[in-house]
């Protein structure tokens, strides 16, 4: 009995936590590509990135670490994602963490993308990884890219991750 309840609170507070996070990401999703979208009508596009996280990945461990993505997204095709992250704290198996990376196409054009909200929680099973992320730049034709993305983790034994929002260049 014991370990249905904390199995039941544990799940509440999943919910809860997934919640939350979802709700602040949408609402900076729903903000960024609007404020996206008044500066530059024509040129705001949808984004999605879909892809594996490969090794080379580092797991939160210690206070910093390393990510390798492999995937396609719209407007670059085949993409490689390579980033670093900053563990800014620990809550009850709930890690918070801010990454810096670059997604390069085939051609060599790249995005840089910024996450200051990304929770992972090893709570669960596979864990689970929710943030927000900014485009914050580029090169080729995504210079001075600009963009909101939420992106989702799920650590199954090959990670999946996926990001999507509205990109302008």
């Amino acid at each position: 009995m014991q370990n249905t309840d904390r199995t039941s609170k544990r799940a509440a507070s999943l919910r809860h936590f997934i919640s939350t996070i979802v709700a602040a990401g949408v609402a900076l999703f729903f903000l960024g590509g609007m404020s996206a979208q008044s500066k530059d009508k024509e040129h705001a596009r949808p984004f999605r990135f879909t892809g594996i996280e490969l090794p080379g990945t580092t797991a939160p461990d210690g206070m910093s670490g390393t990510w390798v993505h492999a995937g396609n997204a719209t407007h670059m095709g085949k993409t490689r994602g390579e980033g670093t992250y900053e563990v800014l704290g620990n809550e009850n198996g709930v890690w918070f963490l801010h990454t810096l990376g670059t997604y390069t196409a085939a051609n060599g054009d790249t995005i840089i993308i910024e996450g200051a909200s990304l929770a992972i929680d090893y709570n669960v099973v596979p864990p689970v990884g929710i943030g927000t992320f900014e485009v914050v730049g580029g090169t080729g034709r995504f210079a001075n890219a600009r963009g909101s993305l939420v992106g989702v983790g799920i650590y199954y034994e090959t990670p999946e991750v996926s990001m999507e929002g509205t990109i302008s260049y």
